[in-house]
């Protein structure tokens, strides 16, 4: 079920561009601490560099 809540958040992010949701890395987080690796963490630097391809891959 958790994989299905990631999953429906990340594809509607593709819809209308948004920010990072942090209901969505709390999940990740969650299913991660279970498999025993470890959290990760936002990155405005990384979203505006994956924004910005998204953009050229667009055009």
């Amino acid at each position: 079920m958790k994989y299905l809540v990631a999953a429906l958040l990340f594809s509607f992010s593709t819809i209308n561009p948004v920010f990072a949701d942090p209901a969505a890395t709390q999940i990740i987080n969650e299913i991660r601490k279970g498999k025993h690796r470890k959290a990760i963490r936002y990155s405005p630097q990384l979203e505006a560099v994956a924004a910005a391809h998204a953009n050229d891959m667009a055009s």
